[in-house]
Order: structure tokens, then C-alpha cells, then sequence
């Protein structure tokens, strides 16, 4: 099937077909009143134009290289009807292969569609010379600098697309009040008072506890489970490091009462 289609790009009659489409869809607009002002008359005025890329075969079928367009008697305005020859680059010309391709090609299915159009694209467009850059796609890709930048990944987005605000920790069970859903902060940050929260107001599955000047993410917290926390087996509280103060000559798992060290 891939060789049927990238033969029919080279056959004089597959250009001769889509010249009489063109000139189908130019006759149904030459008989209809003008699409712009719907007042006025249309007159023919076509004008020279060469498609590219066609074999010289083609060149023997009468108005090959003309591009139907017409003018409007009252509004002046132009009006030219759509094209399956003239369709700019060339890289456009492969669903025009693929639409008539569905009409000659027996028990065309997408999937065979999606494989002829993947193997133009590698073994044609990407390996034929391009005369803008003098040089195969595929070789100006591996030749030039790499400007790609890597993608982030899905934590990134969700968190990059989030709030940042400040709650109060409530003492009594450890938990901090987001859009009135409680979210439960790790005890290795219950003798913070104050913390620091990302969230995204449509999705409250989860939050962040974030730093405070950075507004890093420190650590997710999710929702309140009471049922699990009546269970009798309870995880052990976390306990903060024991800090050292200076001025007793001791160690406390509290803020020191001098508030030196």
C-alpha cells in the first residue's frame, strides 16, 4: 500500500483528478451569487499559476497551470475557490495524497492511513534537499545546536500551577483548614505555628507545605482520614532533632526559653 501511494504522487493522472476537482468546486461558484455582498454577478478572472512538483505528463491537460478565481460585478471583491493543487509548501501536499488515496485505495483503514503518512514524512520530506537551508531536514536537525529544553515533569506542573497562602495550625489535632477541608501537617511540624501552603482550588486531593521564603515544597499533606486515625494502630508521632542550647548547657526538643540559640 506504501508504494501504491507514493507512486500515485508521481502519475500524471492523479494531478489530472485533482485539476477537475478544481474545476468542480470553480463551476459551483460560478454559478452561485457572490458569497461576499450575496448581490452581484461572478466573472471569470483566472490568472496563470504552475502547482509544483507535478510530472511533465501533466502539462498536456488543458489548464494545467491556470488558477480559477472570479470577481464580483457589485463589491468588486475577489473571490477564489478552494484548491487541492495549489496548497502552498509542499509538506501540505500529503493530505491531498491521502483524500484521493481513500478513493482508490481499497479497504483503507486509519491506521494505514497514520503508517503511509509517517513513512512520507521519514523516508521523503526529512531526506529530500530543502531549498531554503540547502540541506536535508533531518541533517540541519543533527547538525545544528540543540535548543530543546527538557519537559517538565507532572509534580512540577501541579505545583506550578498552584496558590500559595499561610494558615494556623490547629494544636488539638494537627491540622490546618484549606477552602474548609482539613489537611493533616506531618508532626515533625507541630511546633510551627504558622504554616505556609500550596494549593489549587479544584483539585484539593492534596496540598503542599511549602518554606517560607523560597516557597519551596517541603512536603505534600493530604486531606483528613478519621477513620483511619481511629484505628487502634497509630503511626508514632515524629519528633524535631534535639537542639542544643548554649546558655544551660543542655539539650531540649523545644525552642530554647532564652531565645539566644
Amino acid at each position: 500500500m506504501l508504494t501504491m501511494l507514493f507512486a500515485l504522487c508521481h502519475r500524471a493522472a492523479f494531478y489530472a483528478r485533482l485539476l477537475r476537482d478544481d474545476n468542480d468546486r470553480a463551476d459551483k461558484l460560478e454559478g452561485a451569487p457572490c458569497p461576499r455582498c450575496g448581490r452581484g454577478v461572478l466573472h471569470d478572472r483566472s490568472y496563470k499559476r504552475s502547482p509544483r512538483g507535478h510530472p511533465p505528463e501533466f502539462e498536456q491537460c488543458e489548464g494545467w497551470n491556470v488558477r480559477r478565481s472570479f470577481t464580483c460585478t457589485v463589491c468588486g471583491k475577489r473571490v477564489t475557490p478552494s484548491s487541492r493543487r495549489f496548497l502552498g509548501r509542499r509538506v501540505y501536499f500529503a493530505p491531498v495524497v491521502i483524500a484521493v488515496a481513500m478513493e482508490e485505495v481499497p479497504d483503507l483503514t486509519l491506521a494505514k492511513l497514520n503508517e503511509a503518512t509517517l513513512a512520507w514524512v521519514e523516508r521523503e520530506y526529512h531526506r529530500s534537499i530543502h531549498s531554503a537551508i540547502a540541506a536535508t531536514p533531518l541533517e540541519r536537525f543533527l547538525e545544528a545546536e540543540s535548543v530543546a529544553r527538557e519537559a517538565p515533569s507532572i509534580d512540577d506542573l501541579r505545583v506550578a500551577f498552584t496558590r500559595l497562602e499561610t494558615r494556623t495550625q490547629r494544636r488539638s489535632d494537627g491540622t490546618v483548614a484549606i477552602a474548609g477541608v482539613r489537611f493533616e501537617v506531618p508532626s515533625r511540624f507541630g511546633h510551627v505555628k504558622r504554616i505556609h501552603v500550596r494549593y489549587a482550588r479544584w483539585d484539593l486531593s492534596r496540598a503542599y507545605v511549602c518554606d517560607e521564603k523560597t516557597g519551596d515544597v517541603i512536603a505534600p499533606v493530604y486531606p483528613q482520614d478519621k477513620a483511619r486515625n481511629a484505628e487502634l494502630a497509630r503511626r508514632q508521632k515524629e519528633t524535631p532533632a534535639p537542639r542544643h542550647c548554649a546558655r544551660s548547657g543542655g539539650f531540649t526538643s523545644r525552642t530554647p526559653a532564652c531565645g539566644r540559640c
